[in-house]
């Protein structure tokens, strides 16, 4: 068994940030976040700034199987 470290800086991104770090589009992003695929922090009201959750997508990445 191995244990995984990870470093979050932030526990949440705003689409710009992300797509500036991973080079994704603002297009894509918003895409993503549709299908289900990135996981975003709840908003509260409807004009509220949406916000990629890293802890959840950091989760979700840690879960899945990788074979080298």
């Amino acid at each position: 068994m191995s244990n995984l470290t990870l470093h979050i800086d932030s526990p949440v991104l705003t689409y710009e940030e992300f797509g500036r770090r991973t080079g994704m589009s603002i297009h894509l992003i918003r895409k993503m976040v549709s299908e289900g695929r990135l996981p975003i922090v709840p908003k509260r009201k409807p004009k509220d700034t949406p916000f990629i959750n890293m802890l959840a997508l950091s989760r979700a990445a840690s879960e899945q199987q990788f074979t080298l």
